[in-house]
């Protein structure tokens, strides 16, 4: 090998080895959440102060905050994959989503009581 390909390839070598590690050490993309709820109330408020707070950030996520129009409306988005989580209560449109076959879970629940009447 001549002189001129030798200092190629070292200089290649200098370079890469410089630059590798400053792509091994990058930060990994945060995940990206969604998170629906269907009404302004005390359930949709932690949503609120969370993100406010930095806390989805801290946790290392990036949380967006969709208000929609409805529970149905929640739950065909979590059904098409636009959401990953819909802030709500145990109603007839999450009940008749896992009657009718939808995968989901409930985590918590900020009312533990009967929020409605029988009559």
């Amino acid at each position: 090998m001549n002189k001129k390909t030798v200092m190629f390839v070292l200089a290649t070598l200098m370079l890469v080895s410089v630059l590798y590690p400053l792509t091994v050490n990058a930060a990994p993309a945060s995940p990206k959440v969604v998170f629906t709820f269907g009404g302004l109330n005390e359930r949709s408020g932690v949503l609120f102060v969370a993100k406010d707070a930095g806390i989805f950030q801290k946790h290392g996520l990036d949380a967006q905050v969709v208000n929609v129009r409805s529970g149905p409306v929640g739950m065909a988005a979590i059904a098409s994959g636009e959401t990953q989580f819909h802030v709500g209560s145990a109603t007839g449109a999450s009940i008749g989503a896992m009657a009718g076959g939808l995968d989901l879970v409930f985590i918590a629940g900020l009312i533990n009581k009967l929020d409605g009447t029988f009559v």
